[in-house]
């Protein structure tokens, strides 16, 4: 038989609340004192589904998150029956790909496990509980409420040193979310609001077997020379007893141009019980998974079968053929399993002129280097189980078309679910993935045995869900953390991925040894013109907030609140002296030309950076902005709002992020009318071709100032041309100058820039020091 996959997913569940009680090995199981049954979905939280339910206000809009805060203070009961007639020789596994955060899972009333944890995939055998003469079956799920989460357990000179350290550091030290390896923006953020979920976040589904179940396969890819690549895939396989198994496997093209199938076939002697085994299968003249400006994203498709290779035919041919689905041999096939994967190499390379203690910075894709024009990535929405695979293909359609080819998935948020990794993998955008530890600054994590232990345990399930993606190119520790004084921890971290990954590049957090969090703009009120003076071998942290579209204001702030600023935009997080700071160049007056100037002063501070560090072409090795989207409908950096309204430095990213890059660099200052204003031309190609017979005019308010003709861009180059842009100012007009790049009739880049904006506002010292102190405190 080939395997039977029976969902479990959907609008089947019932959830009920319950007393607290604590959480250990010994508690009762109390599902009969379930207040009441409410209908719930799978995947989602125990909020979504009150929501649903009308019994908790929407906890997105206005300040209503704490009205559900009494959700915490209950465990939840997930209950649901499912028919599963069975076969004699046929095994039952129930795989969770997530469950937030302590639970326990019973069938028909037995206990099977328990688990701690939001990350980790687990998987439990539930054929020896089931009954032979029932199929019909019920499963319960037990959660305890978030209150009852563990806190951070602290020593003597911890308790004596957190008051100290909470003032110096301008938040609390040693905060509740370090005792949880729960996504840490749920405890509340700077940009999200605090809703410690709790539920079956993600998918979990029964897979039917008979005697050998895989558990397990996942292929990475060697290329050991132009024409030649070897897949090798790591087989988990569970069997019942000792027997030995004929594996049969098919690679085929995702997209359809392989004239032919490629087959294979080996035997396997098994033990009873679980095994890793590795089997290297030769592609020869392979389609490459490249990211999408470096060319196609090419997935391969594996299947494989388990057949009982005593009953199968002696000159295996049969066996062979019945990887057509066609054939007769469906009764020798003891189990199915099919993945994706791309053929890809990936590896760190240094930057020119790097300083001996930064380390290696430059992406490098079968053998071509990348530069990173990216953004942070952050949960999709506070409730993560009502994410769905269209919610992230919007937004990565969105990223997509302004040029973004990687995301970083911020160590505060999630490992995200299945769908967000598979649809990079298809849009060819690469992905650095951190592990679920961020922000401690003055205190640290838990250094006892039993928290390390967790950590390996969920970072050891994070590894195995996700390593088989050709998108994901870096693993990192974490964000925001001393590398120095959280040592035990990323040696956990980086011991998982060494022993269930191995074919990518670790780093240990970010930002450490050459990477940049630069908020000296924003939180040290510095200029824009400060992100010039930032010589990183990549940023991976800057940006300004700006108000949302005033259509998403009106949904989530009460009508009374939406003008002037007050408590209700700083519920939703606006910082609202910073904001006033960046965007009094623009001198709003209402509530549309203050979402205007805010939206403004952010597009002008992401050009400033970006534009400094793409001519910076491999001493910098690539850009992340802070950040690409947002959980819930806020005042943030993000550009593209809860609602998924564009803010107008989205739309400036379409010149910024265009992998073809006209840039003008010139003093950031106050100009006066009748002066003569001179600027460099850099012209920046992230293509791998070279672009030939180009021309390059300079507009200023519609007037020619410049035109230079015969230009030639060459692959993966940043150069200056000799001749500079000059002009006079004029006694009046917008001063809005255009650089447009055009090979023919093609326009092949465009950047514009406002001569009037200057942000020259005078930077308390010790504001600018004090973000200084901590950028120097995250890497120590």
């Amino acid at each position: 038989m080939n395997r039977r996959r029976v969902a479990l997913a959907g609008a089947d569940w019932h959830l009920g609340a319950v007393p607290r009680q604590p959480w250990g090995t010994e508690f009762q199981v109390d599902w009969v004192q379930v207040d009441r049954w409410r209908p719930a979905i799978v995947p989602g939280n125990v909020r979504s589904a009150l929501l649903a339910q009308s019994e908790v206000p929407d906890p997105l809009v206005s300040a209503q998150c704490e009205a559900s805060a009494w959700v915490d203070d209950r465990d939840w009961w997930y209950i649901r029956e499912f028919d599963l007639p069975l076969a004699p020789d046929e095994r039952v596994h129930l795989v969770c790909e997530g469950i937030d955060y302590r639970s326990a899972i019973f069938l028909d009333d037995q206990l099977i496990a328990q688990h701690e944890g939001m990350f980790s995939h687990h998987v439990h055998d539930l054929t020896p509980y089931l009954a032979p003469s029932i199929s019909t079956h019920t499963l319960a799920v037990r959660v305890w409420g978030s209150d009852s989460l563990p806190g951070p357990r602290l020593s003597r000179w911890e308790r004596v040193w957190a008051p100290l350290a909470s003032r110096l550091q301008g938040a609390p030290a040693f905060p509740d979310r370090m005792g949880t390896l729960k996504c840490q923006m749920s405890f509340g953020w700077d940009f999200a609001p605090r809703l410690r979920t709790m539920g079956i976040w993600d998918d979990v589904y029964l897979v039917v077997s008979r005697g050998v179940f895989i558990r397990d396969a996942w292929v990475h890819s060697e290329i050991p020379s132009p024409h030649r690549a070897v897949a090798r895939v790591h087989l988990t396989l569970d069997a019942d007893t000792a027997r030995s198994v004929q594996m049969a496997v098919v690679i085929t093209s995702e997209s359809q141009d392989i004239s032919r199938p490629l087959r294979f076939t080996r035997k396997f002697d098994l033990h009873a019980g679980s095994q890793e085994v590795v089997w290297d299968l030769p592609i020869e003249s392979p389609r490459l998974w490249s990211p999408w400006d470096h060319g196609q994203p090419h997935l391969y498709r594996l299947t494989m079968r388990a057949f009982d290779a005593a009953a199968s035919p002696s000159n295996g041919l049969a066996t062979w053929l019945a990887l057509d689905d066609t054939q007769p041999l469906d009764s020798l096939v003891l189990d199915s399993y099919t993945t994706t994967f791309g053929v890809r190499s990936v590896r760190l390379a240094r930057n020119p002129a790097t300083p001996a203690d930064r380390e290696d910075w430059t992406f490098v894709v079968n053998d071509r280097p990348v530069f990173i024009r990216g953004a942070n990535w952050v949960p999709v929405d506070a409730l993560p189980g009502r994410a769905r695979r269209a919610d992230y293909a919007a937004l990565i359609d969105l990223a997509r078309a302004v040029g973004i080819n990687m995301f970083r998935v911020w160590g505060g948020g999630l490992r995200e679910k299945a769908d967000f990794y598979d649809l990079c993998d298809r849009a060819g955008i690469l992905v650095w993935q951190e592990f679920p530890l961020a922000c401690a600054f003055l205190d640290h994590y838990p250094r006892d045995a039993a928290f390390r232990d967790l950590l390996a345990d969920e970072a050891a399930g994070i590894v195995q869900a996700l390593r088989g993606r050709p998108s994901l190119v870096l693993w990192c520790g974490g964000n925001e953390f001393s590398p120095h004084r959280n040592r035990a921890l990323v040696e956990t971290v980086r011991q998982a991925v060494t022993e269930h990954d191995g074919s990518r590049p670790f780093h240990p957090v970010s930002p450490a040894r050459g990477d940049s969090h630069n908020w000296r703009v924003w939180h040290g009120l510095a200029p824009v013109s400060e992100y010039q003076r930032d010589q990183a071998q990549f940023a991976s942290e800057f940006g300004l907030q700006a108000a949302p579209d005033v259509l998403t204001l009106r949904g989530c702030l009460p009508p009374d609140e939406l003008w002037p600023p007050g408590p209700a935009w700083t519920d939703h997080k606006a910082e609202l002296v910073k904001l006033d700071r960046y965007a009094a160049a623009f001198a709003p007056d209402g509530l549309g030309e203050y979402v205007t100037a805010t939206q403004k002063a952010q597009a002008y501070g992401l050009q400033v950076a970006i534009e400094h560090h793409r001519r910076r072409k491999y001493r910098c090795s690539g850009v992340l902005f802070w950040q690409f989207n947002e959980p819930w409908p806020a005042i943030s950096w993000s550009v593209i709002d809860h609602d998924r309204r564009p803010k107008l430095a989205y739309h400036k990213l379409t010149q910024l992020y265009n992998p073809v890059l006209v840039s003008l660099e010139y003093p950031l200052r106050a100009y006066a009318p009748g002066e003569t204003w001179r600027a460099s031309v850099w012209l920046i190609n992230d293509l791998p071709e070279t672009i030939a017979d180009c021309a390059l005019q300079v507009t200023l308010d519609d007037v020619l100032v410049h035109q230079a003709a015969g230009l030639v861009l060459h692959s993966d180059s940043c150069d200056r041309e000799a001749a500079m842009v000059a002009c006079t100012l004029p006694a009046d007009g917008p001063w809005l100058l255009r650089a447009e790049l055009r090979r023919g009739e093609e326009v092949v880049a465009v950047s514009e820039y406002d001569l009037r904006y200057h942000d020259e506002q005078p930077v308390s010292r010790w504001v600018y020091w004090r973000s200084r102190i901590g950028e120097w405190l995250m890497e120590h």
